[in-house]
């Protein structure tokens, strides 16, 4: 067995731990036997009946955005082909 306080193995059958002195009972004390691992695979069933994640639309601009985007590109363009003061 292993002391749950300190760490140190304690011979099955003693009630305190020799190194730390602490109270060792069936539920404080636990041997050093390695745990069985059961690895998760899932049935065909329940992968089948998970729903995919929504990936969000993509929608294009408005109408109205390019109307924007022309008129400000028309402001910027036309003084250095046009220019008025000269």
């Amino acid at each position: 067995m292993i002391c749950e306080h300190c760490g140190s193995k304690v011979v099955d059958g003693e009630h305190v731990c020799a190194v730390c002195g602490t109270s060792l009972s069936p539920f404080n004390a636990r041997s050093r036997e390695p745990a069985k691992v059961i690895p998760f695979r899932p049935k065909g069933r329940l992968a089948a009946k998970m729903p995919e994640p929504k990936m969000p639309r993509h929608r294009p601009p408005p109408r109205a955005l390019w109307w924007i985007i022309l008129i400000i590109a028309i402001a910027l363009v036309v003084p250095y082909i046009w220019p008025l003061g000269h």
